[in-house]
């Protein structure tokens, strides 16, 4: 799996709301863009962050995804997606559960990534920014799909 900065997958992302509860698998698949791949001697981490249409709170950092970039990837621009910068996913992908059951559905513009990994890593240094890591899900529990069924 090849995964780039500014693929946007369909991912079972996992909020840290859930996390700090022991919740282990998320309640749903959601669309959401890698922001950043790291490739390391072992293979590659992907940073993943969720893409929502809902409202944000007071207290929630968004980054709002523009029409051109929503028509680019095949999101509907009425919806007014944005993407959240206080929750985020680290994944090392040889070893993910959830990842290798997905391939990028189509790419955000490089361009537009930079300016959200600029408004993401202030929101990382302000510590506004909860990191979930998720771990491999042992084999007789492997099946991260079978879970949102």
């Amino acid at each position: 799996m090849d995964l780039q900065p500014g693929d946007l997958i369909i991912y079972p992302f996992l909020w840290s709301w859930e996390s700090e509860k022991g919740i282990v698998h998320a309640s749903k698949m959601r669309p959401c863009v890698v922001l950043l791949r790291i490739d390391n001697p072992d293979g590659p981490s992907v940073v993943i962050l969720p893409i929502t249409t809902k409202p944000a709170a007071q207290w929630h950092d968004r980054f709002h995804v523009p029409e051109d970039e929503c028509r680019r990837v095949g999101m509907d621009p009425s919806r007014n997606a944005s993407i959240g910068l206080n929750d985020y996913n680290f994944e090392v992908v040889a070893t993910s559960s959830c990842l290798r059951h997905n391939v990028p559905v189509r790419a955000f513009s490089a361009g537009f990534v930079e300016g959200l990994a600029t408004r993401f890593l202030e929101v990382l240094a302000e510590r506004r920014a909860f990191q979930v890591v998720r771990t491999p899900i042992p084999a007789e529990d492997d099946d991260c799909m079978a879970h949102m069924m």
